[in-house]
């Protein structure tokens, strides 16, 4: 699990597999770790090497679909409970077994990362 005050680590599984790639330049400025995969198979070897907490993928892949990813990635130790989130503007074919979140812009985007930092536990638990 991420550091309240630490960088998340984010696997992108872009279907081009590009270092570089835009998405993950931009969350690396936002001060984020990241891996890149450009498709199914490599982004469960890079999955289970560095047990993302965030995982943003397309839904249609060189190798298999978006769907199929997520079912593999959340029979991984430690991934269970790793959001995976879909860039908007996709869509699965058919209603998904594994629960994606959408982002439908970089704010939305922002946010969902945001969100999945644990909160710092300030004594003060009810």
């Amino acid at each position: 699990m991420a550091d309240p005050s630490g960088p998340l680590s984010v696997l992108v599984v872009d279907g081009e597999g590009d270092p570089a790639c835009p998405l993950a330049t931009w969350l690396q400025h936002w001060g984020h770790r990241t891996a890149v995969a450009g498709c199914g198979e490599d982004a469960i070897l890079e999955a289970d090497r560095c047990k993302p907490d965030v995982v943003i993928l397309e839904l249609w892949l060189p190798d298999m679909s978006g769907q199929r990813l997520a079912e593999r990635l959340r029979e991984l130790p430690g991934l269970d409970d790793a959001l995976l989130i879909v860039p908007g503007g996709s869509r699965p074919e058919e209603p998904p077994a594994v629960r994606f979140v959408k982002a439908t812009d970089s704010e939305s985007l922002r946010f969902l990362l945001e969100s999945r930092r644990p909160r710092a536990r300030t004594g003060h638990d009810a």
